[in-house]
């Protein structure tokens, strides 16, 4: 504790990080007295932080007036398949999902993908991971063509200029570069949550994979409306 104190004194106006840590660290001991996993203590301070970034990027944008975009997914072209990709962060067990889902350019699942994985320490490091496996299933279905879509702008930004050989996720995009070269045509593309919300509900059911379930030409329940939500796209 007298640690914490002392790496939060150097930061400014941190009341609230330092709220959120102490819940952490409550937490965690609640988990281990009930026998349970749970998140390393060192990785504490950055899960903390990035708990805290979300939380006030929501609230933030909730307290904006101006109308949200309605972003929807968009289908391929015909002859292409599209991979949408994307991460969810377990904090409690301090694990993390990648959720992956294949579709045609009439917006049928080809098949999708639920992996658990050890939370890798910050959601941009997931986020390369997320594209990594994304590409490798990719690969392994025997795809020709694909798109591979993720709603990480810093991800997509990385892999568009090849901008990663000196960036903490580096080595990452570095695999995912090489792999995609074993499709015949590919492209990266960004869309915003709303347009990845398949994706991002496959990375969320994760947490009861054991540690990875795929699903071929259907998807569970849970991610059902979403799939059947993305079908109204425009023509």
């Amino acid at each position: 504790m007298q640690d914490l104190i002392n790496m939060l004194g150097q930061q400014v106006q941190r009341l609230e990080l330092f709220e959120v840590v102490a819940w952490f660290i409550w937490s965690h001991k609640n988990r281990l007295r009930l026998n349970k996993k749970g998140l390393p203590s060192e990785n504490f301070f950055e899960a903390a932080k990035t708990y805290l970034s979300n939380y006030q990027a929501k609230r933030s944008m909730s307290r904006m007036k101006q109308p949200k975009e309605n972003t929807k997914w968009q289908p391929p072209m015909e002859g292409i398949y599209k991979t949408n990709y994307d991460g969810a962060v377990f904090i409690e067990s301090g694990e993390a999902g990648i959720g992956v889902i294949v579709r045609d350019a009439r917006g049928e699942v080809i098949t999708t993908l639920a992996e658990k994985i050890l939370y890798p320490g910050s959601v941009e490091v997931l986020e390369a991971l997320a594209a990594r496996r994304a590409t490798k299933f990719a690969v392994e279905l025997g795809l020709s063509s694909s798109i591979l879509e993720g709603d990480s702008e810093v991800v997509y930004r990385a892999l568009q200029a090849s901008n990663w050989r000196h960036s903490s996720i580096g080595e990452i995009l570095k695999d995912t570069v090489s792999m995609v070269g074993s499709l015949r045509t590919f492209s990266f593309s960004h869309t915003r949550r709303q347009g990845n919300n398949a994706a991002h509900a496959l990375a969320k059911r994760a947490i009861v994979s054991f540690p990875l379930l795929v699903w071929m030409e259907h998807v569970s329940p849970n991610v059902s409306p979403f799939v059947i939500s993305n079908l109204s796209f425009d023509e």
